[in-house]
C-alpha cells in the first residue's frame, strides 16, 4: 500500500506505507529537482510530451533499482535502498522517466531492449553522474565483446549489451562530439524503415557513414586490449586519441606515433620536410574519415594549411591553403561549436582582443559565425570541454594574473554566455584537459611549474569546478602534459629530454608506467590524436 505525499505540474509521489516514518526526504529529493529533469528530457526528445501524465512515483522497499510495467507507463517505482541517498532517487527517476519518452518518441528506443536500456543508463548518469553501482560498460569490455551496435539485444537485464551499448553511447558523445539532444533525435531507425532499429542505424543517421561497430571497435580496443581484464569503474572512458604527434619547428620534423597504457611508444611516420614556421597545429575532425586531420598556422605569413590523414599514421595531401589569415592569432580550439559532426575553430588574438568562431565544412571551407572584438587581451589559455549539459562544447578561459578560470558556453552560433568562475591560488603554466574520473563532463589538470605542484578538479555540469587531488613535489621543468586515453598522462620536459606516462584513477591517484630519458629535447609542439586503426 501506497501513501500520497505530494506533487508537482508533472509529477505525483507515493510512499510505501512500510517507509513513510523515513522515506520523506527522499520524497522531498525528488519533489526538488523532478520538474527540472523533466524540462530537461523534454529538450532531449525535441520538446516531446509524453502521454498519459503526470508520472507517478511510488517510493518501495527493495535494493534493485527502479521498474514500470511497460515502456509507456508512468507509473515509475523506485526502490528506496537505505533510504538515506536522495541524489540515487533523483537518478531512478529520470532512467525510468526517460523510457517512456522513447516509448512516446517511437523512433527506435525500445526500453525492454539493450538500446533503449543504454540510453536510459547515460541519460540519467549525464543528469546525476555522481551516482555509481549501475555502470556496464566493464561487463562488455570483460565478455567475448559481441557486436551489440549492428544488433538490438531484446533484453534490459543483460549487463554485456547494456554495456556495449551504454559505452558506444558515450562513444558518439564524447568521442564524436555529437549532443544528446542529436542522438536521441535522430534515433534508430534508418528511415523510412522502422522494422529493425539499432545504434548502427543511429550512427549512420548522424555520420553517413556505416562502419559503427568497426570504428567503435578499434578504438576502443586501442585502450582496452582484447583478453585483458578490463578495469573501467564508468561507462565512459572517452575521448580516447591514443596517438602523438611531434613537432620539431627548428628542425621542420614531424613524427606520428602510437602509445598504449604501459607507455609504449610506437613510430608510424616521419616528416623531414616540414616548415620550420608553423606556429600552432591543431588536431581536429573535418573529413568523414574516423581519423584525426590536422591543421597547420603559420603566424608570420598568414598562412594555415589543411590535411587529413589516412589511418596508416600518414598525413594524406592538402587538402585546403588559407593565404590570408591574420598574423596575430595566439590561440586556435577545435570544438564542436555548432553541434554538427565536424569540428569548428575558435580564433583568438591577444594582442587586439578579438575572438572569431567560424564553421568547417568536409572540403575545408571556412565560414564565419561570429565576430567578438571586446575580449581581454590578457587570456593566456582556452581549453574546449564539457563543462555544462549545454549542447555545445564550452570553453574555459584563463586570465594567468589573478588566476580566475572562466567557463563559458558558447552556441550553435558562436555567441558566448558566462556560467561561472573558480578562483585560484596559483599561476597555472599547463591547463590539460582530461577524462580522469569517468564522469560526463570535463576533467582539468592544472600545472604551477614555479612551484612544482599540480591539482585535479573536475566539473559539476553547472560550470563549477570541484577539487579532487593535490601533487607536490613535480618537476618544474615539464613543457607538455597530455592525456593520450581515459586514465593516461604523459608529461614531457623539452629541456632535459625525459618523458613520463602515468596511469591515473578516478580519485587522482597516479602510478609511473614508464620513463624515457633520450627524447628529443627540440620538440616545439606535442599533440594527441587518432592516427591509425591498429597497431
Amino acid at each position: 500500500m501506497y501513501s500520497f505525499w505530494g506533487y508537482t505540474p508533472h509529477f505525483e509521489i507515493y510512499i510505501a506505507e512500510s517507509l513513510l516514518g523515513i522515506a520523506v526526504p527522499l520524497a522531498e529529493a525528488i519533489k526538488e529537482t523532478c520538474e527540472d529533469d523533466y524540462e530537461r528530457l523534454r529538450h532531449y526528445f525535441g520538446g516531446l510530451t509524453p502521454d498519459d501524465l503526470p508520472f507517478r512515483i511510488y517510493i518501495t522497499p527493495g535494493r534493485e533499482g527502479a521498474r514500470h510495467s511497460s515502456c509507456g507507463d508512468t507509473g515509475l517505482y523506485c526502490d528506496a535502498f537505505g533510504a538515506n541517498d536522495g541524489v540515487l532517487m533523483r537518478y531512478l527517476v529520470v532512467a525510468e522517466a526517460d523510457e517512456v519518452f522513447m516509448d512516446s518518441q517511437g523512433r527506435g528506443w525500445l526500453c525492454d531492449c539493450s538500446n533503449g536500456e543504454g540510453l536510459s543508463r547515460v541519460l540519467a548518469t549525464d543528469a546525476y553522474p555522481d551516482v555509481f553501482g549501475f555502470f556496464t560498460a566493464g561487463c562488455w569490455l570483460n565478455s567475448p565483446r559481441t557486436d551489440f551496435v549492428s544488433q538490438v539485444d531484446g533484453s534490459d537485464g543483460n549487463p554485456d549489451s547494456t554495456g556495449c551499448s551504454a559505452l558506444f553511447l558515450n562513444y558518439l558523445r564524447a568521442q564524436l562530439g555529437f549532443s544528446w539532444p542529436q542522438i536521441v533525435q535522430v534515433g534508430a531507425y534508418l528511415p523510412p524503415d522502422k522494422q529493425f532499429p539499432s545504434l548502427a542505424n543511429t550512427y549512420a543517421n548522424l555520420t553517413g557513414r556505416t562502419d559503427a561497430f568497426d570504428s567503435f571497435y578499434s578504438l576502443v580496443t586501442r585502450r582496452f586490449p582484447y583478453g585483458v581484464q578490463a578495469e573501467l569503474p564508468t561507462d565512459n572512458p572517452f575521448p580516447i586519441n591514443p596517438d602523438l604527434l611531434f613537432y620539431a619547428r627548428s628542425a621542420g620534423i614531424g613524427q606520428l606515433y602510437a602509445t598504449n597504457l604501459a607507455g609504449d611508444i610506437g613510430l608510424l611516420n616521419t616528416y623531414t620536410n616540414w616548415r620550420t614556421t608553423w606556429t600552432l597545429i591543431v588536431p581536429m575532425h573535418f573529413s568523414r574519415a574516423r581519423h584525426s586531420d590536422v591543421l597547420f598556422y603559420n603566424a608570420d605569413a598568414g598562412l594555415g594549411e589543411l590535411y587529413s590523414t589516412n589511418g596508416l599514421g600518414e598525413l594524406n595531401p592538402i587538402v585546403r591553403r588559407y593565404t590570408d589569415w591574420r598574423t596575430s592569432w595566439s590561440i586556435i580550439v577545435a570544438g564542436s561549436f555548432t553541434g554538427n559532426e565536424f569540428s569548428d575553430l575558435l580564433f583568438y588574438s591577444r594582442a587586439a582582443g578579438i575572438g572569431e568562431f567560424y564553421r568547417v565544412d568536409k572540403q575545408g571551407s571556412l565560414t564565419l559565425l561570429a565576430s567578438h572584438t571586446d575580449w581581454l587581451t590578457t587570456w593566456s589559455q582556452i581549453v574546449a570541454g564539457n563543462f555544462s549539459r549545454s549542447d555545445s562544447t564550452d570553453l574555459l578561459f584563463y586570465e594567468s594574473a589573478d588566476g580566475v578560470l572562466e567557463c563559458w558556453t558558447v552556441d550553435g552560433y558562436g555567441n558566448v554566455a558566462f556560467l561561472h568562475s573558480t578562483p585560484t591560488s596559483h599561476s597555472w603554466n599547463i591547463i590539460l584537459p582530461l577524462n580522469a574520473t569517468g564522469t560526463p563532463f570535463s576533467d582539468l589538470l592544472l600545472y604551477d611549474s614555479a612551484q612544482g605542484i599540480g591539482e585535479l578538479v573536475t566539473s559539476d555540469g553547472e560550470g563549477g569546478l570541484r577539487h579532487v587531488r593535490s601533487y607536490a613535489g613535480w618537476r618544474t621543468n615539464w613543457s607538455v602534459i597530455l592525456s593520450p586515453s581515459f586514465g593516461q598522462l604523459l608529461f614531457y620536459s623539452a629541456e632535459s629530454g625525459v618523458a613520463q606516462f602515468y596511469e591515473i584513477d578516478p580519485q587522482g591517484a597516479m602510478t609511473l608506467r614508464r620513463t624515457y630519458e633520450d627524447w628529443r629535447t627540440d620538440w616545439s609542439l606535442v599533440h594527441t590524436g587518432n592516427f591509425v586503426d591498429h597497431v
